[in-house]
């Protein structure tokens, strides 16, 4: 099924039982988004014939905040553990900033460690004048300065079908660098 945008919301795997001439509920998935169009669930169930119930194997929960524009300030992951029988938290994209076409320029990424988030990773993006992204900077957190630091860049980015969206976009070429700290440059990665 899908909602009023097509989106897929929810999609059934059954199998035919030819001894009871049924179907038979096999597996779900179940997807629900925001007024913007980003996820706020995707779950994956299973189906206990013998209880006959739904049972959730895995999934993940997604708690968005916006600004005025609509643009995408923070989110927070949430994954299903299946031991607890609970979400706990995953991850979080926190600190957005956009250029002037309102594309992101840059954000922050944290983990939990089962007590408190802790960063991990910063993204940097540029753009050139019609918008389209041309690199991305990776920086990894450094634990003993409390900094973030450079460790991979993607340089001369050439896209097939540029979308408006990172995630959708198709990459056609790409300069791949790594940080080298000794040298303080960047390397060409092999």
């Amino acid at each position: 099924t899908y909602d009023a945008n097509f989106r897929l919301t929810e999609f059934l795997t059954q199998s035919y039982d030819a001894g009871l001439s049924i179907w038979v509920n096999q597996e779900r998935h179940t997807s629900s988004y925001d007024a913007q169009g980003n996820f706020t669930a995707d779950e994956y169930f299973s189906y206990n014939l013998g209880l006959s119930q739904w049972n959730l194997n895995y999934g993940s929960l997604y708690a968005n905040t916006y600004n005025a524009q609509n643009q995408l300030l923070s989110r927070t992951a949430q994954e299903y553990d299946g031991a607890m029988a609970t979400y706990v938290n995953d991850y979080r994209e926190i600190n957005y900033l956009y250029n002037a076409f309102g594309n992101p320029s840059s954000w922050d990424e944290e983990e939990w460690d089962g007590a408190q988030w802790v960063p991990t990773i910063k993204y940097l993006y540029t753009y050139d004048g019609n918008g389209f992204p041309i690199s991305a900077e990776i920086q990894e957190w450094d634990a003993l300065t409390s900094t973030f630091v450079p460790a991979y860049k993607y340089d001369e980015v050439v896209w097939y079908n540029w979308t408006g969206d990172l995630e959708d976009g198709l990459v056609a070429y790409t300069l791949n660098l790594s940080y080298n700290p000794a040298t303080s440059m960047w390397d060409t990665a092999g």
